[in-house]
């Protein structure tokens, strides 16, 4: 299946941040699916080294997914820093026009329409 194609980059990050933290989720699922069954298969505990090496893979994941979460978060206000600046310049333009068009249009005019 191809990826969705987003005009925003922003939509395509977080959508690529939400797909990460779904693989991560039925990472940990399977560790557990995994434990459940090798507990019930030899009547006794997975040894230690197993553990450890799954829970290393499970941290390893999570700290991607932790730098990938604080690139997102970085961009993201950086992105809402570029759209404040651009709102502001908005509502200077816009107080302008108001201010142009009240001097051109005289508001007192007897049969005018506002």
């Amino acid at each position: 299946m191809e990826p969705p194609l987003y005009d925003d980059p922003m939509l395509g990050r977080l959508d690529d941040m939400l797909h990460q933290m779904r693989l991560l989720t039925i990472r940990v699922d399977t560790l557990q699916i995994d434990m459940r069954t090798l507990r019930y298969d030899h009547d006794r505990p997975p040894g230690p080294d197993l553990l450890q090496h799954t829970l290393s893979d499970v941290l390893k994941g999570h700290q991607t997914l932790h730098e990938h979460h604080r690139t997102i978060n970085g961009r993201l206000a950086m992105y809402v820093e570029q759209q404040t600046a651009i709102n502001q310049g908005v509502q200077t333009t816009l107080a302008r026009i108001e201010a142009l068009l009240a001097r051109v249009v005289p508001q007192d005019e007897p049969g005018r329409e506002a």
